[in-house]
């Protein structure tokens, strides 16, 4: 492939990745109605109105390290047009983040934008790759544009459509199974994204730095390549043990995929946290600039070297004049 056509894949990485923040920000908005101070941002002007029985429900579910309901009595509860309460009380209101929004259609909008330029642009990369191979063997850095564009597929055809439905219903209505299943996939695509991109660094590197060593070039690539399927997978793993569905204490019907309940303490989830964050994004990072430091060091040195060799050869062509 020419330098237009890995420009172009690039450029395609970059807008199939930037739906991350929005990932991230989304995950965090809709896990918002679980965490333990949710009750003292949407209910805390009605706490005194609450029933005897619902203390019971709501330290069960939310508190407790129990996933189902206790044996409570519910017959005098009722449903209200948004929510539920029990007897004549007021019809509770679902929170604005609980019902579909403004915020929901933006994010439906721009996965849909991002999904067809992403799907269009990836299968035309791995179509020309394809061909590409028909006629010639594929060299190392074409088979890691191969695996790079098959990534970032996974991503766009499997997160982005799950975005756009999850935006869609608000509420997990997949079930528990789905919940993890989806919940591995959904990063697993941008993990194996980042880590084939260090794959390319690296094979730069070695390129350039240890030209040399280019008969073990081809296994080591091949190596890299196992090592960023397995990383991947790894590293997504722990998403289908820690998702799982739970449901709201007061609208039993509304269902979410959350973390919650899971860790067992603030800090296990924040070290958690970190982890991702790192293996997503630091740790790629961190090696593609050191790979591409290196890289323009090693070219600026040799461009010294050559800038003070042709003084020296200048004078010694002069010294070997023969006079007229």
């Amino acid at each position: 492939m020419n330098s237009r056509n890995i420009i172009l894949v690039k450029i395609l990485w970059v807008l199939g990745n930037l739906q991350v923040v929005l990932t991230e920000e989304d995950q965090n908005f809709r896990r918002k109605f679980s965490e333990s101070n949710f009750l003292q941002e949407t209910l805390g002007d009605t706490l005194g109105h609450l029933p005897d029985d619902f203390d019971e429900i709501y330290g069960a579910t939310m508190f407790g390290n129990v996933t189902e309901l206790p044996d409570v009595d519910m017959t005098n509860w009722t449903v209200g047009h948004r929510g539920m309460d029990k007897g004549n009380q007021t019809p509770w209101e679902l929170p604005i983040y609980m019902q579909f929004n403004q915020g929901h259609m933006v994010a439906i909008v721009v996965y849909s934008i991002l999904m067809f330029i992403s799907a269009v642009g990836n299968i035309t990369v791995l179509v020309t790759i394809i061909r590409f191979r028909m006629k010639a063997r594929l060299n190392r850095v074409n088979l890691f544009l191969l695996h790079l564009a098959i990534a970032d597929l996974l991503v766009t055809f499997l997160l982005m459509p799950l975005e756009i439905g999850w935006a869609s219903t608000v509420s997990w209505r997949a079930g528990d199974a789905a919940c993890r299943v989806m919940s591995f996939f959904r990063i697993f695509g941008l993990y194996l994204s980042g880590f084939l991109l260090v794959c390319i660094s690296l094979d730069r590197y070695f390129a350039v730095l240890k030209p040399l060593a280019l008969p073990e070039a081809n296994k080591r690539g091949r190596c890299m390549l196992y090592a960023a399927w397995l990383g991947s997978t790894i590293c997504s793993l722990p998403q289908a043990v820690i998702f799982h569905v739970e449901r709201h204490p007061r609208a039993q019907w509304f269902e979410q995929c959350v973390t919650f309940n899971f860790f067992t303490s603030t800090g296990t989830e924040l070290a958690y946290s970190v982890f991702g964050f790192f293996f997503l994004y630091g740790f790629p990072l961190a090696m593609i600039i050191s790979c591409y430091s290196c890289i323009l060091y090693e070219i600026f040195k040799i461009n010294n070297l050559n800038r003070c060799a042709i003084p020296v050869y200048c004078s010694l062509i002069t010294s070997f004049r023969v006079p007229l």
